[in-house]
C-alpha cells in the first residue's frame, strides 16, 4: 500500500481520472484512521497524510472523502 501512495506522490493529481482521484483520496483516508486505531505504522500514517494534503491542496476539492468512509 504505502509503495502505491510513494508513486502518486509524484504525480500531480491532475493525472488520475476524478473517480480514480476519489477511490485513492478515500482509501488513503480509511486506512490511516485504522492504522492510528492500531497504534501502527507511524511512517505510513505520515505518507497518507501528505498524500491527502497533496492532494487536496492541488485540486482544492474533498469531494465525498469524509462521507463515502465506513468506520
Amino acid at each position: 500500500m504505502a509503495k502505491v501512495y510513494r508513486l502518486l506522490m509524484i504525480a500531480p493529481a491532475d493525472y488520475l481520472s476524478r473517480p480514480l482521484r476519489n477511490l485513492s483520496m478515500s482509501k488513503a483516508y480509511e486506512w490511516d484512521l485504522q492504522l492510528v486505531a492500531q497504534e501502527d505504522d507511524k511512517e505510513t500514517i505520515l505518507l497518507l497524510r501528505r498524500y491527502l494534503s497533496k492532494t487536496i491542496a492541488e485540486t482544492g476539492y474533498l469531494g465525498s472523502l469524509v462521507s463515502s468512509v465506513k468506520v
